[in-house]
């Protein structure tokens, strides 16, 4: 755990709905996980209908076949929780390649937010936590 409720989780990202949203099955633990959807932390990309908010979502996509493991439904990935649903509406996360769990979390792992920030992908958005 770093700061009050950010968590590491294990997760399968299984569906990938646009460039900033994507649905996650997170592993809790002891056998028990849960389906949900969440916003990529600090990132605001177009819109789905838009053609770059389709380019968005297939750059989400290349950076998954590129730095995590694919899974039969999905592709295995590490989550840290910035925020819960109670402050604004949903969870809102960083995506990290697999391994992040048990690793040094200071050194540079790949990941997803500032991938898309950072290729004009997305759009830097302050949200309050």
């Amino acid at each position: 755990m770093t700061r009050d409720g950010e968590y590491y989780y294990h997760a399968l990202l299984t569906k990938v709905l646009d460039g900033n949203t994507v649905e996650l099955v997170i592993d809790l633990g002891m056998d028990v996980s849960i389906t949900t959807q969440v916003r990529l932390y600090a990132c605001k990309a177009p819109d789905i209908i838009t053609e770059t908010g389709q380019e968005s979502r297939d750059a989400v996509v290349r950076w998954l076949d590129k730095h995590a493991k694919a899974s039969g439904a999905g592709w295995q990935v590490t989550v840290k929780t910035i925020s819960d649903p109670e402050r604004l509406g949903s969870y809102v996360v960083e995506v990290y390649e697999q391994h992040v769990i048990g690793s040094n979390r200071g050194a540079a792992h790949p990941q997803l937010n500032s991938w898309m920030i950072s290729h004009g992908h997305a759009k830097v958005y302050r949200c309050v936590t």
